[in-house]
């Protein structure tokens, strides 16, 4: 497979299908399971070569869909929900109607997580997103349990469950469509987002890693990584140091005031100058 050009991906995906066959072939005593030491090629996820979105980002291309249609209300939804539940395709795609509960009066829906055999997690439901899919469903009509919650809307795929790369391919399209069309930018990008923006919003790397699901913090520590980079400013502090001393001086000064602040007002501060850096007005 390798000679033949295929990625570690696509071996792998080869792989699994003759590795069951051949397991099938012995459970049911015709031919001994000749793969089962056979391993593939490592594949390995790297996240950093995604993008995230920015919250202003996510905000326009929310608010250019329109939310009168079935597609639309479904699109808005699969957005929403990955971006605040840090959903991977595969959850999505494998979620149903009857998935969506109310526990000690919180929505939530059940999801199969990435090698997992069933729904054994959950994550919250926003009131804003649970708006979206109690409209999208009542549109939808004479729903049961049992269906899935992303369908198709054409004449040829009308209720039949979304498929990985029509999923993908449809939040891509979402992203074009408000002019993000960059090939970094894909449905991976919206779950890439969610963890770098809890990261933003001052979350700790448990935390993150819970809400990401991840087994090994270090993955976790990609997203991490991420806004750490987006924060640093080494280049600028660099320059002003050699061409305007005196801002360099203001801002070591800033920074050691803040380093001699306790946590708490240390806090207050970063959510003051953030509130400052976005244009809000705060009383001094």
């Amino acid at each position: 497979l390798e000679n033949r050009g295929f990625t570690a991906g696509t071996q792998a995906q080869y792989l699994r299908a003759v590795k069951h066959f051949f397991k099938w072939t012995a459970s049911e005593s015709l031919y001994p399971n000749i793969a089962d030491n056979i391993k593939g090629a490592k594949v390995k996820q790297d996240n950093t070569k995604k993008e995230a979105f920015l919250e202003s980002d996510m905000q326009r291309i929310l608010n250019s869909i329109d939310l009168d249609t079935e597609a639309g209300l479904r699109d808005y939804i699969m957005l929403l929900m990955s971006v605040t539940g840090a959903l991977r395709i595969i959850e999505m795609q494998r979620a149903n109607i009857g998935d969506i509960q109310t526990i000690k009066g919180q929505r939530v829906i059940y999801i199969q997580g990435k090698g997992h055999d069933e729904k054994d997690d959950y994550i919250k439901i926003v009131p804003a997103l649970d708006e979206a899919i109690t409209d999208y469903l009542t549109l939808r009509g004479n729903v049961k349990k049992s269906d899935p919650l992303f369908t198709g809307t054409g004449n040829r795929a009308k209720g039949q469950r979304l498929t990985e790369p029509s999923i993908s391919r449809i939040i891509k399209g979402r992203f074009k469509a408000a002019g993000y069309d960059c090939e970094k930018l894909t449905a991976h990008s919206l779950r890439h987002t969610s963890n770098t923006l809890l990261f933003k919003d001052g979350a700790d790397l448990y935390t993150v890693q819970k809400h990401a699901r991840h087994a090994d913090p270090k993955t976790t520590e990609i997203y991490l990584h991420a806004v750490t980079k987006e924060a640093d400013q080494s280049e600028q502090r660099i320059f002003d140091r050699i061409f305007n001393p005196e801002k360099a001086d203001t801002l070591k000064a800033c920074y050691n005031l803040l380093q001699d602040m306790p946590s708490s007002l240390q806090e207050q501060a970063y959510r003051m100058l953030l509130q400052l850096k976005n244009g809000v007005d705060v009383a001094i």
